[in-house]
């Protein structure tokens, strides 16, 4: 991955993993990066979530990726309560 993490979530679309949010040692992370399983390219950067989070639950159905709650705050913190819906 470009961004080393934890606690991340992640899913599969049509052959590209996506991995979703979580933390590194200094905060929490929303960004999204998508490695094409087919050709084994390099990771690359798509859409960011809106509400950086760690722990998050991610499914794919169809084209979309669902971000389901997580946690806000480094390492605990409470649920966020937040879905998203990404279009990767």
């Amino acid at each position: 991955m470009m961004t080393p993490r934890g606690g991340l979530g992640a899913a599969i679309i049509d052959g590209t993993v996506y991995a979703v949010g979580g933390e590194t040692p200094t905060g929490v992370l929303g960004t999204v990066e998508a490695f094409d399983l087919a050709t084994g390219s390099a990771w690359v950067p798509v859409p960011s979530m809106r509400t950086p989070r760690h722990g998050v639950a991610v499914q794919s159905v169809g084209p979309s990726l669902y971000a389901i709650d997580g946690g806000r705050q480094p390492q605990a913190g409470a649920p966020s309560k937040v879905a998203e819906v990404l279009r990767p």
